[in-house]
């Protein structure tokens, strides 16, 4: 009796997957990227040293200043 239920229950669901299968379609083949467009490393590294180099900049300016002001 449960079996027969269980085997029941196991056909519906297929049936209903069967029938919303109809709706699950390609519509266009998948391309594969010929390049990776990220990550970039080259430009990161540059952009990071701009970086870096700036804030020392920044830091070394200051620290001038400061050192001129206690004099």
């Amino acid at each position: 009796m449960m079996v027969q239920s269980a085997l029941e229950q196991v056909r519906g669901t297929q049936a209903e997957a069967a029938a919303q299968s109809l709706y699950l379609e390609l519509a266009v083949k998948p391309v594969a990227a010929e390049d990776a467009s990220y990550p970039r490393v080259f430009e990161d590294t540059v952009i990071v040293f701009l970086i870096l180099c700036g804030i020392y900049l920044m830091v070394s300016i200051i620290s001038s200043i400061l050192r001129e002001q206690v004099r």
